[in-house]
This record gives C-alpha cells, structure tokens and sequence, in this order.
C-alpha cells in the first residue's frame, strides 16, 4: 500500500522514513518531492536542500546528500508528475537518473531516456548542471542567480525550462511551478517527483 516506510537503502546507512507509491506505474516509487497545497515555503538555502525539509506525507524535499546515496552508481528511474488549474494530468518518466556528492554541488551525472505524455523540460539538463540555490550561485547563467530569479532551487541551465521548487501562488513569468513543456509552462497546483 502507498505510504510511510521505513528504508535501508544500504547497510552503512541510518534507516529514515519514506513515503512509497505502490498504485501508480508499477508501484516501489520512492517519492522524493511534492508540492500540492503551498503549505510548504521552498525558497530555501542550501543546507535545507541539503538535508531536506517539510513532512514526507505532505509537501516535502527529500534532500540532496539523501538523494545522492540513493542514486549514485545505481540504476534509477525518474517520474515526474504535474496537474494544471485546469485539471490537466501529465507525466514523463527518464530512464537514467543520478546526482553526484556536495564537493561536486550535487552535480546532475546522468539524466536521459525521456518518454511519457507530456514533453522533455530537462531537455538541457545535461551532464554537468550543478544545483543552485538562492545562497549558492552554480548556475550557467553568469548575470543573476537562477534560484533568484525563479525564487526557487533547482539544476538550473539558463534560469531553466522547469520551476518544480518555485512559489505555489504565481508571482511572475518565472517565479512559479511550471513545466514548459505542458501547455507552455501555466502554473501547476501538482508536482510530484519519483524515484525507482
């Protein structure tokens, strides 16, 4: 059944709490972000995207040091899922998946495979994109911060195709949820990323 579980990844770890989606696509999804209320604040530092913040049965970040165990030299599938205003349901799903460690700034290794029903919005996150927050600036836009600008976090390219950490109440043609790739990027009341 979908919700909280105990997880050991691996043996040398501290087992922490996860929520599992078991009905949807299979089931064993590990999930990792969602947003869906606003009641959770996502513009953040980097030490809370480091270590994860809010309530895994609620709106929550899984943390990056966290998500980097749990996909370094292992096989891993993303899901994204998203939901406009409008009720408009899309997903795509990346067959290859992993993040490297903090000295690297959770440097996005792998990210490819892109199928599902709505179009690819990581199109440019290649190899090498470091992840960026509002306190730290790894970006490859090199006149302003992207977290800033978009008033979230994220492996950003040139302030990004994609806001999935941006505010939940639109505040801009930026400084919102979206995914360009849906509708030309409207605001999204549903964001949810997992992993497999």
């Amino acid at each position: 059944m979908s919700g909280k579980y105990r997880l050991r990844p691996n043996v040398n770890e501290q087992p922490f709490m996860g929520f599992c989606e078991q009905e949807k696509f299979g089931g064993g999804w590990l999930v990792i972000q969602h947003r869906f209320d606003g009641s959770v604040d996502f513009y953040r530092n980097w030490t809370d995207y480091k270590n994860g913040f809010g309530e895994i049965d609620g709106e929550f970040w899984i943390g990056l040091e966290r998500l980097y165990k749990l996909t370094k030299d292992k096989n891993v599938t993303l899901m994204v899922e998203i939901e406009d205003y409008d009720g408009n349901y899309g997903y795509a799903r990346y067959d290859e998946f992993e993040i490297g460690d903090e000295d690297a700034k959770y440097v996005l290794k792998r990210i490819s495979g892109h199928s599902g029903t709505m179009g690819d919005s990581m199109i440019f996150l290649d190899r090498g994109r470091m992840f960026t927050t509002r306190d730290s600036d790894n970006d490859i836009n090199s006149s302003e911060n992207c977290a800033q600008t978009n008033k979230g976090a994220w492996w950003y390219h040139d302030c990004s195709l994609t806001n999935p950490n941006g505010p939940y109440h639109a505040e801009g043609p930026l400084r919102r949820i979206f995914w360009f790739y849906h509708r030309s990027g409207v605001p999204l009341k549903f964001f949810r990323m997992m992993i497999k």
